[in-house]
This record gives C-alpha cells, structure tokens and sequence, in this order.
C-alpha cells in the first residue's frame, strides 16, 4: 500500500468519527485533547464549533443578594475522536 493510500484510508476513518459525532445535532464539540485542523474543518463545515484541549474544572462562588449561597459549576467534556 502507499503511502498516499494509507493517509487518505486514515483521513476516511476521522471523516467517519466526526460524522457520527455531528449526526448527534450538536452545535459545540468540547474534546480534552488537541483538535487537528481536519476535524476541526468537518466540524466547521457541519457548523459545529470545536474546541480543543479543554479541561473539566470545578469552581465555586458566593453570591451576595439578601442571603449568601454558593453554586459549584462543572465544566468540561471528556470525549476522545
């Protein structure tokens, strides 16, 4: 096999990976580690924004109204293509 055949083979298998994702109707992908300019071109082209190397973090606050009350907010997603 070339080598050309091989990327090409590589490249149809991410097409794929990424399509099942898109076929979920997201609007955002939120993946923990580097997105590549070739799935991020998909996701765009699908209108499905893309952000790489994302970390889930936990982050508490107090707001002050007439009572104090703390939120705890999780972000992050942890998906691998």
């Amino acid at each position: 096999m070339q080598v050309a055949e091989i990327e090409a083979a590589e490249k149809e298998k991410m097409r794929e990976k990424c399509m099942k994702i898109i076929d979920h109707k997201i609007n955002c992908f939120i993946d923990r580690q580097l997105i590549y300019n070739f799935p991020e071109e998909i996701f765009a082209d699908h209108g499905v924004m893309a952000i790489g190397e994302a970390r889930a973090h936990t982050r508490a606050h107090t707001h002050t109204h007439t009572h104090t009350h703390t939120h705890t907010h999780t972000f992050g997603c942890m998906m691998q293509l």
